[in-house]
Formats: structure tokens, sequence, C-alpha cells
């Protein structure tokens, strides 16, 4: 049995077996050994790069993800955070956002990792102005074998790391429910995109358990938090800056299997496009970290780690103080 296969049945009879909060108590001793576990992050990436539509994709946003594992009951991923080409760690990754009804335990399983600012739960949000009153929880860095637990409706706000980081993060709803069993039909599996908002809109959400993106993000303006009733999300990259992005992160992570990555990219007809990225990596030539100028800056989303304080003058304090 293969290392992945092994944490995939490990970690779905946790979630089968209990509820999903005691199981991502449990799941912490499944994740801390694979931090640093470079044999684990490559099969992860041997796996990957075998599957059909793997060299198509485009770069969605600055971040490269890989499923780790999946089912309906829970989802781990692996987020590979690639730093600012300016080396910039005053800047958000995203506005702060909580994730609704989702719980989330992470892993920093790679590198020096991110600085965040955890929020409290049960901020309030002022119906006319839409700004609203959060408190500070934490600040806090992400080094590598560190593990955070995000609760339901908790806003956080990620910084750019200094250097390549990667984070295992594992999610699930907070509770399990009836309609649980709904989510596993294929039909819904496929549709999910379109049925979301749909849900939302007759007011089913709810009911069926289905996290809707609505009121999960906020930005900052002159000293005040405003939620957003709708996310700001990054516009879509080119192929071609996801080709250089993944196999920079390759050399980065001083990928190994480089013969079995080459068999498995002559074996996948999509490959073809990226094999001169193979080459600069196999000869050590440096392949750049480049970000598609879209991605830099986006409005209510990257923001300026000043304006967090502008907000929050405490954290300042605590920042230099730390």
């Amino acid at each position: 049995m293969s290392r992945l296969s092994e944490l995939r049945g490990n970690l779905f009879s946790l979630f089968a077996d209990h509820p999903y909060r005691i199981a991502h108590e449990k799941a912490q001793s499944l994740l801390k050994p694979l931090a640093g576990d470079q044999e684990l992050f490559e099969e992860l990436i041997l796996e990957a790069v075998r599957k059909p539509d793997f060299f198509k994709q485009k770069r969605i946003n600055p971040v490269i993800a890989f499923d780790l594992a999946k089912n309906p009951d829970c989802h781990l991923i692996a987020h590979c955070w690639l730093p600012r080409p300016d080396g910039n760690t005053d800047i958000s990754h995203q506005s702060i956002h909580h994730h609704g009804n989702l719980l989330l335990t992470s892993l920093s399983a790679f590198g020096p990792g991110y600085e965040s600012v955890l929020f409290r739960a049960g901020f309030e949000i002022d119906s006319n102005t839409l700004q609203t009153r959060m408190q500070l929880e934490k600040m806090y860095k992400n080094p590598q074998g560190n593990i955070e637990f995000v609760d339901i409706d908790t806003p956080h706000i990620v910084f750019y790391p200094e250097k390549l980081s990667v984070t295992y993060a594992l999610w699930s709803n907070d509770k399990k429910v009836a309609t649980q069993k709904l989510k596993r039909l294929p039909l819904l599996q496929k549709y999910k995109s379109i049925l979301k908002p749909l849900l939302y809109k007759i007011g089913l959400d709810k009911a069926l358990h289905v996290n809707t993106i609505k009121f999960l993000d906020f930005y900052v303006e002159d000293g005040k938090v405003i939620v957003m009733p709708e996310r700001v999300r990054y516009p879509d990259g080119s192929n071609e800056n996801f080709l250089r992005a993944f196999f920079h992160l390759l050399q980065s992570m001083n990928f190994k299997k480089i013969a079995e990555l080459e068999r498995a990219m002559i074996a996948n007809s999509d490959a073809q496009m990226a094999i001169p990225y193979l080459k600069d990596l196999m000869h050590g030539k440096p392949i750049p970290n480049t970000f598609e100028e879209i991605h830099l800056q986006i409005p209510k989303v990257t923001i300026p780690r000043s304006a967090i304080y502008q907000c929050f003058p405490e954290l300042q304090k605590q920042s230099k103080s730390g």
C-alpha cells in the first residue's frame, strides 16, 4: 500500500467513525508526522502529473494546490505558498475571511510558513453600513510542524511568506447532518458549482448544510473593517504561468524523483508543452518565480499590513514586542 493510500484510509476512517470535531482532534496525530516528509510530497506530485488534465491548468491564484485526500466527509489539500517575487511579506494573500460552517485543521508541512492574524467569532455587522466590529484573538507565525485549528465563522488573514512554504489543510463541515448522504450522489457532485447558488436563492442552503460564499470576506478602508456580500476572486491567469510556477516549486523543494517525473510526463500526452521546464529542472537551470501581473495587486484582497494595523493598533504593538 502506498503512503498516500494509507493516509487516506486512516483519515476517511476517522471521519466516518467520529463526529467531525472529534475527528479533527484525532487527525492531528496523523498530520504531525507529515511535516518535512519529502517522500510523501513527491508521491503526491507524481500522482498529480499522471492525471490527464494536470498540464492544461491555468494559474487561478498565487497558491499551487494538490488534493491529498478527498471524500464527502473531509478534504485534505496541499497548499504551496510561493513568496511574492519582490519578497514583500507585508501584503495579504487574501482579504480577511472566514469559512462559514467549515472546520479547518492546518499543518505547516515545509518552509518557514506565513504570518497570520486570527480574530474571534461573534463579530458584529451593521446591516446599513456593512461596517464590522471584530476582536483580535492572536497573531501567530506558522513554522514547519505547527498545527492550527480554525473554527467555524472565525475570521483571519494570511500574509505572504518570505520563502516557499507548504501547508496541509484539512477541511470538513462542522457536523454530520442527515443530508450528508445527498452530497455523495454523483449528480450533485458533478453540478455542485451550479446548484450551490440556486440553493442559496431558494433558501435551502442551510437546510442542506451547504457552505455558500456569501458575507465571508472583509476589506479595510479608513481604519474600518467592512464586509463584502460577494467574494472578490482572483482572475484566472495563464497556463504558461501555472507551468512555470509548478516547476519553480519542484526546483525549490529539491524534487528528487526526476526520472519518475520524466516517465510520467512522457506517458501523458498533455505534458508536451511542459517538457522545456522539465529539461531546465533536470539540468539545474534556474526557473524563475514569476506572478501574473493581475495577481500581484487586487483591490480589497491584497491588503497592506499597515492598513490592518490602522484598524487594530494593538496588533502593531504586539508585532513590535514580538
